[in-house]
């Protein structure tokens, strides 16, 4: 079976998190190269700046992940989607 997350398992992974994102930015002051430092880290330019300027207002611990909304739409009932589908000019499989 397998063992469950603690709450240090999760602080740890934040810290690792945090690591990650402070070593790319350190990598772009090495190099003195945005640019080159997010084709080399794989992450976006924006992302980078956007790090730099979390960091310069809040330091290292505005690097932790935010907690956000659920985000998730609502479920269509099937009634509205067959009358969708009646309407239009595409058809919505309701089955498999």
């Amino acid at each position: 079976m397998g063992r469950r997350a603690t709450c240090y398992d999760n602080a740890a992974m934040e810290d690792m998190e945090i690591q990650k994102k402070l070593g790319v930015l350190v990598l772009a002051d090495q190099i003195g190269n945005v640019s080159e430092a997010s084709r080399i880290s794989g992450i976006s330019r924006d992302t980078i700046y956007r790090h730099r300027r979390l960091i310069k207002q809040n330091g290292n611990a505005a690097l932790k992940r935010q907690a956000t909304q659920d985000l998730r739409h609502k479920t269509v009932p099937m009634k509205r989607l067959k009358s969708w589908s009646s309407t239009s000019r595409y058809k919505i499989r309701t089955s498999a």
